[in-house]
C-alpha cells in the first residue's frame, strides 16, 4: 500500500492529526530520476478521512488542534457511535484500506469485526490489545472473527532431509536462552524442556543484558512477519519505565 485512499478512524484522539498530515503528504510525488513520464497520466488521488466519534462537532472543534481538523477537506467527520454504519460508508466511500480503532472494550471490538472487517481491505491498527504485556480478550476476540488470510502463513512439517539441522540449531538456541536462568539451566540439564514462557523470559533478560540480539524473519508486503515482529518488541524490548540499562562497551558497525 503506497498512497492510502480511504482512511477510516473510530474514535477522535491524538491519532487523527497524523492522520491526516500523512495523507495529506501522500498527494506528494517523489521522483528520484526512475518514476516515467506515463505515471502521471489519468492519475487522480482525491483521499479522504472519515472520523467516527460519539461527540459533536461542537465539543470537538473545542480541543486543541481539533478544529482545523475536522473543517478539512480531507477530513468527513461522523457524529455517534460507530455501530450500523457500515453499509452506508462503504456504499459511499467503497473499501477503506487503513483503519484506527480506538473504541471502548470486547463488546465494541466484537462488534467491529462482524460489522467492518470485510470492508477494510489494507491495514487495521487496533489499539489496548495487551494488558500487562499479554494478549486481553480483545486481541483473542479479533483473532477469532477475521475471515479470510490477511496474514495467516501456513504451518508446515520441516522437510526430512533438514530436521537433523532444525534440530541442532534449536537446541543451540534453547541453551543460550536458559543461560539466562541458573534454575532453568540446571533443569534442562537434567531433560526438563522449558516452556514457551521461560523461553521468552529468559530471551527478554538476554536481550535486555545484550548478551544477545533476538532476529526475526518477514517482509512488509502483504504484513509477513510483522505480527511476530510486533510481539517481539512486547516481548523482548524495554518498557518505558525500565531504566535500568547498560550500554555495551562494544558495537557492531
Amino acid at each position: 500500500m503506497l498512497r492510502p485512499k480511504n482512511i477510516l478512524e473510530i474514535g477522535a484522539g491524538y491519532t487523527t492529526p497524523f492522520l491526516l498530515e500523512g495523507l495529506i503528504n501522500n498527494q506528494r510525488v517523489y521522483d528520484d530520476g526512475n518514476l516515467s513520464t506515463t505515471y502521471f497520466e489519468n492519475y487522480s488521488y482525491e483521499p479522504k478521512l472519515v472520523v467516527i466519534d460519539n461527540m459533536s462537532l461542537g465539543e470537538l472543534s473545542i480541543k486543541p488542534g481539533m478544529k482545523e481538523i475536522i473543517s478539512s477537506e480531507y477530513t468527513e467527520f461522523v457524529h455517534g457511535n460507530f455501530e450500523g454504519k457500515a453499509d452506508l460508508l462503504s456504499q459511499k466511500h467503497g473499501n477503506f484500506d487503513f483503519v484506527w480503532f480506538d473504541c471502548g472494550g470486547l463488546v465494541e471490538y466484537t462488534k467491529f469485526m462482524d460489522e467492518y472487517w470485510d470492508i477494510c481491505s489494507g491495514y487495521i491498527f487496533f489499539h489496548f490489545t495487551y494488558t500487562s504485556g499479554s494478549p486481553n480478550e480483545m486481541h483473542h476476540a479479533i483473532l477469532k472473527k477475521m475471515t479470510g488470510n490477511p496474514s495467516v502463513f501456513d504451518i508446515v512439517e520441516i522437510p526430512e532431509d533438514l530436521k537433523e539441522k532444525a534440530n541442532k540449531y534449536r537446541k543451540d538456541l534453547v541453551e543460550t536462552a536458559v543461560e539466562e536462568d541458573e534454575k532453568l539451566m540446571e533443569a534442562y540439564l537434567d531433560g526438563k524442556e522449558p516452556s514457551e514462557e521461560e523461553l521468552i523470559k529468559c530471551v527478554r533478560k538476554g536481550t535486555l543484558a545484550f548478551n544477545f540480539v533476538p532476529i526475526l524473519t518477514g517482509s512488509a508486503f502483504k504484513n509477513k512477519g510483522v505480527q511476530p515482529l510486533l510481539d517481539a518488541v512486547v516481548d523482548y524490548l524495554p518498557t518505558v519505565s525500565y531504566t535500568h540499562l547498560t550500554l555495551p562497551t562494544k558495537r557492531i558497525v
